[in-house]
C-alpha cells in the first residue's frame, strides 16, 4: 500500500499594486510504503416485526450466529463489539398506528490477520 501526498509552494501576489498582502498556496508530493497491519469492518443487522420482543429476539439470534462464525475463524471476543443497538417503532403515516418495531445492531469487527480478510468478507 502506498500512501501518495502532494506539495507544492507558488507565491500568489494580488492584483492590486498596493496592496501588500502575499499569499503563499502548496502543493506537493510524498510517497509512504507500507503494509497493512489490519482491517476494522461493521455488520448490521436490522430486523422489523410487528412484536418488539420479536424483532430484539431475531437481531439477537443472527447476531449470536455471526459471532460464532468469527470466532470459528479465529477471531477473539476482543476483536467483536457491539457499536450500535437500537430499536424504532414503524408507524403509519397517515393514522401514527405502530405498524411494526425494527431494531439494529452494528457489530464492529476488527481482524488482525489481514489475510483471513478475504474469508471473512466473503461470508
Amino acid at each position: 500500500m502506498v500512501i501518495i501526498l502532494a506539495m507544492m509552494a507558488t507565491p500568489v501576489f494580488a492584483a492590486d499594486a498596493d496592496c501588500q498582502m502575499r499569499v503563499v498556496k502548496t502543493k506537493g508530493e510524498a510517497e509512504v510504503p507500507g503494509q497493512p497491519i489490519g482491517a476494522h469492518m461493521d455488520v448490521t443487522v436490522s430486523i422489523t416485526e410487528k412484536s418488539a420482543d420479536k424483532a430484539r429476539n431475531e437481531v439477537a439470534k443472527r447476531v449470536a450466529a455471526i459471532k460464532q462464525v468469527l470466532l470459528a475463524e479465529g477471531l477473539s471476543e476482543d476483536d467483536l463489539r457491539t457499536n450500535t443497538l437500537s430499536m424504532s417503532t414503524n408507524t403509519h403515516h397517515q393514522t401514527g398506528e405502530i405498524t411494526g418495531y425494527t431494531t439494529k445492531h452494528t457489530l464492529s469487527i476488527v481482524i488482525s490477520d489481514i489475510d483471513k480478510l478475504g474469508i471473512i468478507c466473503a461470508m
